[in-house]
Order: structure tokens, then C-alpha cells, then sequence
């Protein structure tokens, strides 16, 4: 009967833990809003990310600007990087190691058909505009691979607002500052602010699942439910420290 009751109590144990697990992870997925002004992949950037993924391009490549000192030279006039950011990168593409410059804003720094051309020369061959360049050449992209990974390339960041603050210790109060924002963008970023923050239900529902895990076990010990568990432990225990002497019996 103990056994039973053991067992129906981490059962319903596991269920509340589902339950609440999947209620929160709903809450946080529809906290989640796109940065102001970020907009979906067009079909052509769409397949330029592919041939970014497909030639390796985000293991030496990062693409988060993060509020440090130095990551300043990646911000190419505009913020560090938000996870609102990424909304619409499934995965995202963020990566983990720099063998070379971080991406996140590389559009605002190769703008129109002048910038586009300048990248597809590098991908052709860096080592005429960075000599010691150790990127490798990719001439072996077809000319349309070339040209979708050159507009995705012309995305990436072109969409921020413009940012000349304090990098160190930025947050979403710095965002809103930002000069020649409309009433709409500051509305926006507050949201986002607003989505950040942690609701007294989220907390309450974290101290429910606390309980609910909790509780039924420490019933149970007081209970001596675990008395039959704690039985052989408690023996070699004992017997480790009244080891019996052989030759007691002769």
C-alpha cells in the first residue's frame, strides 16, 4: 500500500510538473515580439542563410554584439544585440568562436550596389581587401549562391535604429533614449521592457511547483514510508563500523 501511494504521488508529481512547465514556456513564447523594425527573411535571404549554414560560415563568424568594450567596432552605428533580435532566426545563428569580425551588423557597413559588390569581391577572394585574411575563398559558389548570401549579408542589421550611446552596461533604458524615435518605437521598446519582467503569477506558480515536489516527499519520510528503503544502509552501515571478528566463533 505504501508502495501504491508512492507511486501515485510521483505520478501526480510529474504531471503538475508538465503542466506548469508547458503554462510558463506558452507565457515566455508569447512575451516574445519581434525588436522594432525587425521584419522577416525575404525568400531570397532565406536561401542566402542556407549557403551561409551549408559553407560553414557561423563557426568562425558570430552574430551578437554584446555590451562590452570590446564588441564597440561591430556595432557600425547602432545598438548591441537583443534576444528579440533573433525571432525570426530558426536556429539562430549567433555562434560561439571569432576567427573573424562578428556579422550581426555587417549591412549598415556594405550599403547598395556598391556594398554588394565589394562582398561579393571578398567571398570571392579576401585576401585583396585583407591581406592577412584568413578566410577562405568561396569562388566555387555559383553566381545566384554568391548573390543570396550577398542580399542576406545586406540584411543583417540594416534594419536597427541608429545608436551612438554607451555600450557598457547598456540596457533597454539606453534603446529608448535614442534621438528622432517616433512615439510608436518608444511604445515598442517599453513593451519589450514590460515583457521582460517577472509577473507575480509566474512566481506563484513557481513556489506551487516547489510545494508540489517538495511536500509529498517530506510527508512521505515523516511517514516512515522510506523506512524499508533506508533498511539495508542503515545495516551496512552498522556492520562497517562493528565488523564482526572471524574468530569469535572458534
Amino acid at each position: 500500500m505504501r508502495r501504491l501511494s508512492f507511486l501515485l504521488s510521483g505520478l501526480l508529481i510529474l504531471c503538475l510538473g508538465v503542466f506548469i512547465i508547458s503554462e510558463l514556456s506558452i507565457r515566455i513564447a508569447g512575451d516574445t515580439v519581434p525588436s522594432p523594425g525587425l521584419q522577416p527573411y525575404s525568400e531570397v535571404a532565406l536561401r542566402g542563410r542556407q549557403v551561409y549554414i551549408e559553407n560553414g560560415c557561423l563557426y568562425c563568424h558570430t552574430q551578437q554584439v554584446r555590451p562590452l568594450t570590446i564588441d564597440a567596432p561591430y556595432l557600425h552605428g547602432t545598438r548591441p544585440s537583443l534576444p528579440n533580435d533573433y525571432v525570426y532566426d530558426a536556429p539562430h545563428l549567433m555562434g560561439t568562436e571569432r576567427q573573424g569580425p562578428d556579422l550581426t551588423n555587417i549591412g549598415r557597413k556594405y550599403l547598395g550596389a556598391e556594398g554588394a559588390a565589394q562582398l561579393a569581391a571578398l567571398l570571392r577572394n579576401p585576401r585583396l581587401q585583407f591581406a592577412n585574411a584568413t578566410m577562405p575563398s568561396f569562388d566555387f559558389l555559383s553566381d545566384r549562391d554568391r548573390a543570396d548570401l550577398v542580399v542576406y549579408l545586406q540584411t543583417l542589421g540594416t534594419w536597427k535604429e541608429t545608436y551612438d550611446g554607451p555600450i557598457e552596461r547598456w540596457t533597454y533604458e539606453y534603446l529608448r533614449d535614442v534621438p528622432n524615435l517616433t512615439q510608436e518605437t518608444i511604445d515598442q521598446i517599453d513593451g519589450l521592457t514590460e515583457a521582460r519582467q517577472v509577473t507575480t503569477v509566474n512566481v506563484l506558480m513557481l513556489v506551487w511547483f516547489g510545494l508540489a515536489v517538495v511536500l509529498p516527499f517530506f510527508l512521505a519520510w515523516r511517514s516512515g514510508q522510506f523506512r524499508d528503503m533506508e533498511a539495508p544502509a542503515l545495516q551496512l552501515s552498522q556492520q562497517a563500523e562493528n565488523p564482526t571478528d572471524p574468530s569469535a566463533g572458534e
